[in-house]
This record gives C-alpha cells, structure tokens and sequence, in this order.
C-alpha cells in the first residue's frame, strides 16, 4: 500500500512539474506573439504616417500641375500658339 501511495505521489508530482513547464511554455509563446503584435501595430502607425505624407504630398503636386497646365494655357492663348 506504501508503494502504491509513494507512486502515486511521485506521478502527482511529475504531473504538476509537467504542467508548470507547459504554462509556462503557454505563458512565453503569448509574450511572442504580444511584442509581434506591438510591433506590427508600430510598423503600421508609421506606414500610415508615411501614407498620409505621400498623399499630402501628392495632392501639393497635383494643385501645383494644376496651376502650371493653366498658366501654360493663358500663356499659348497671349502669345496665339
């Protein structure tokens, strides 16, 4: 009965050695995957800065071809082109 008892405790043991090491593994894997999170939200934030730049840019340029195309309209209008 002793041995059985010893046994038992002895799996009990190893069981929850088991466990511990698996939350723990648990536990590690989601610390990866929240710090890739993080820095794929940071990559995104300065993609999206960066889009929104570009675009601002772009809207600057096309305003500026804008104007040039209809100065270069009055110009060939004065001058009879």
């Amino acid at each position: 009965m002793e041995t059985l008892r010893e046994r038992s405790s002895a799996r009990i043991v190893e069981l929850e050695d088991e466990l511990a090491s698996t939350v723990a593994e648990i536990q590690q894997q989601k610390v990866a995957e929240n710090i890739e999170m993080i820095r794929l939200q940071r990559s995104l934030q300065q993609q999206s800065a960066q889009l929104a730049a570009q675009s601002a840019q772009n809207q600057v340029l096309e305003q500026d071809l804008a104007h040039l195309r209809q100065e270069l309209e009055t110009v060939q209008q004065d001058n009879g082109v």
